[in-house]
């Protein structure tokens, strides 16, 4: 089918939209449910229909080393493998064998990578991660990037800008590309920073249902990571 893009209504840089994809309507701006393995964790399916979440996204990466994108084409792709009836969105793998750190090799053809469950090494190029998602059959598919650590050297931030593709709607007058590369590079900052205070303070789920109490929870453990960072400062400084 073809897709659609419709614009309702703008007001400066924001606007509310409409995208007709091949599984259904998506009305932007939206909130994305991350189902990294084929599966948003710790929320049952049916209260993502309940609350009207219009798509999710999958993981390349993890679904790709298990169970593995062909078995998910033969099954008839993503959506069936899953029972989800509504789009989903692709990323490319990219962040995730960035993230790998010591398990990985960039270079100007792709990345070669170790699996994380097994040691079996694997190369991810931006043709072979298009080829996964499509295989995935993924409503909005990726393409591969490369996320720089942060805060990174500027040799290093323009070493992997050169790699860089933006695909936006905005308008380029008003965005630039060295504006949109800034924006870009924001953005994996600040999930960089969520990532890490997940691992930190092992945040897989909230373990209060009501929303004060999962609140308090939050911003007591945030507080907890802030101490935490402070302490580790004080001791890398300590120390010659």
């Amino acid at each position: 089918m073809s897709l659609d893009f419709q614009i309702y209504k703008t007001k400066g840089p924001a606007r509310r939209a409409t995208m007709t994809l091949p599984h259904g309507a998506v009305e932007t701006p939206v909130f994305m449910p991350v189902g990294t393995a084929a599966s948003v964790k710790a929320v049952p399916q049916h209260l993502l229909e309940e609350l009207d979440a219009q798509i999710i996204l999958g993981n390349t990466y993890h679904l790709y080393l298990r169970p593995g994108h062909e078995l998910i084409r033969t099954i008839g792709g993503l959506n069936r493998f899953m029972s989800w009836p509504r789009p989903i969105l692709t990323d490319s793998g990219g962040f995730q064998v960035f993230s790998l750190n010591e398990l990985r090799k960039v270079s100007d053809e792709g990345v070669q990578f170790r699996s994380h469950l097994d040691g079996s090494e694997h190369f991810l190029s931006p043709e072979k991660a298009l080829e996964i998602e499509i295989a995935l059959g993924a409503d909005i598919i990726m393409v591969l990037d490369e996320c720089i650590e942060a805060p990174a050297a500027e040799a290093r931030t323009r070493e992997a800008a050169g790699f860089l593709i933006l695909l936006t709607s905005l308008d380029a007058a008003a965005f630039p590309p060295g504006t949109l590369a800034a924006l870009y590079r924001v953005r994996w900052q600040i999930e960089l920073a969520f990532k890490r205070l997940k691992s930190i303070l092992h945040l897989d789920r909230l373990p209060a249902k009501d929303r004060d109490l999962a609140r308090t929870w939050i911003t007591a453990h945030l507080l907890l990571a802030l101490l935490i960072d402070d302490v580790a400062a004080e001791m890398a400084d300590s120390f010659p």
